[in-house]
């Protein structure tokens, strides 16, 4: 799991946003998605819906997908529209 509150989060981002390389952006994803109490749901919608890289939205709606949280049920329900 994330250590270090914001200032990791911070880092995974700049991760995702810059690494060039697919299997690092998806697996640092990934690690975001351990956050504690479903506090990676609204990072996950901003991956989902902004990133430019195909790899990692398609990673964060995966994820997305496993949780029982209501914003992530309703972000896919609009996705699906």
């Amino acid at each position: 799991a994330l250590r270090g509150g914001q200032a990791v989060v911070a880092d995974v981002r700049a991760i995702i946003d810059n690494d060039a390389d697919d299997s690092v952006r998806t697996r640092a994803v990934s690690g975001l998605a351990r956050l504690p109490n479903d506090a990676a749901v609204p990072l996950l919608i901003d991956l989902a819906r902004t990133n430019k890289n195909l790899e990692v939205r398609k990673r964060a709606v995966t994820l997305l997908g496993q949780s029982q949280d209501p914003r992530a049920r309703a972000f896919l329900q609009e996705l699906l529209k």
